[in-house]
């Protein structure tokens, strides 16, 4: 059957002064009929199918602001999620009730009724951009026509479950999280007019 999808969403964006502007979003969404991965039981041995039975949920807000110039931009956005369901992939319960066996009853893994936190599921992401640049006609022909920018990347850890040595289960399914992580990435770049012909050299750190 068709998965379906019941969303809401509100958003307001604004133009602060000339030069800045703000936009906030928030969003709630439910998730019905995802596809999953049940263990059928059949003569003469069990099967996997996949059928309508897994559900999502994901909630959240994006607060954005920006500022541009002639000289300089900047750029600031953060956003706060929440991310659960039954499963993180179609797959899930094959892979959780194959080879695996309930540690109290001793028979298969009973999949999860109660939505936990998906693998996928970031809790906060924090994206920071400057640019500098100089137009080109403005400095001598050696110190105009560039642009440089930084990019950063903040993002909290997405979830794990814990796991002994043996790879046994050790607590709820991902109950535990990683660390944050940090980026930056820099990107120069410089240009020489020379008439209608204007070549341009590119500097890129990762």
């Amino acid at each position: 059957e068709a998965e379906r999808t019941v969303s809401y969403e509100f958003g307001v964006a604004t133009q602060v002064g000339a030069d800045m502007a703000i936009d906030f979003t928030t969003y709630y969404k439910d998730i019905y009929g995802l596809i999953g991965s049940r263990k059928v039981y059949a003569l003469p041995s069990a099967y996997y199918a996949l059928q309508n039975v897994e559900y999502g949920n994901v909630k959240g807000f994006e607060v954005a602001f920006s500022k541009s110039s002639k000289y300089f931009s900047a750029d600031f956005a953060y956003s706060l999620s929440f991310a659960k369901g039954t499963a993180s992939d179609a797959w899930d319960g094959y892979y959780d009730t194959y080879s695996d066996r309930d540690p109290v009853t001793g028979g298969d893994v009973i999949m999860p009724k109660i939505p936990y936190y998906l693998d996928f599921d970031q809790r906060h992401t924090i994206n920071i951009g400057f640019v500098f640049r100089m137009p080109a006609k403005e400095l001598p022909i050696y110190a105009d026509n560039w642009t440089l920018s930084f990019d950063n990347s903040i993002n909290s850890g997405q979830p794990y479950t814990p796991v002994n040595d043996k790879g046994v289960k050790t607590g709820v399914t991902n109950s535990e999280r990683m660390p944050w992580t940090y980026g930056t990435d820099m990107k120069f770049r410089k240009g020489f007019l020379f008439g209608s012909f204007e070549p341009n050299v590119y500097v890129s750190v990762f």
